[in-house]
């Protein structure tokens, strides 16, 4: 266990370092947000993320990252725009769709998400992702 933590330790000081040094890639900075989010440091996460996604705008991944974080802090709009990026970005990963039809389903928009679960589930059929689109679609009303 505490040669876990300090693994965890050592690759947020290695992170950081880089970041702190201007030497961060996209990849590198979402990484850094990642491990910040898990420490509770999500003021960091939130600007290393936006740093990731300036160097990265086509990468999918740091858009999914930053969505999440938003929808951590309440902040449904900012995180419905980035998985709405993140969808653009790899118009065939049907995860950036069943994150934007959840919340789209919970916020009240039965319609639009219908549409982004329907075409999230038609993308990865049989996957994870599909299985719980259709389990998201059927707690709507025909």
């Amino acid at each position: 266990m505490a040669k876990d933590a300090g693994r965890a330790d050592e690759e947020y000081d290695l992170l950081r370092r880089a970041a702190e040094a201007g030497t961060a890639s996209g990849t590198l900075l979402t990484r850094l947000a990642q491990v910040e989010i898990g420490r509770g440091l999500k003021d960091a996460a939130d600007g290393h993320l936006k740093e990731a996604t300036a160097l990265l705008p086509q990468w999918p991944i740091a858009w999914l990252v930053w969505g999440a974080l938003a929808e951590t802090q309440a902040r449904d709009a900012d995180a419905m725009t980035r998985y709405e990026h993140a969808a653009a970005a790899d118009p065939k990963d049907p995860t950036p769709l069943l994150q934007l039809g959840r919340l789209r389903l919970e916020r009240g928009d039965p319609t639009q998400a219908r549409r982004d679960l329907e075409k999230a589930a038609s993308l990865a059929p049989g996957s994870a992702t599909a299985r719980e689109a259709a389990r998201l679609l059927r707690t709507l009303p025909p």
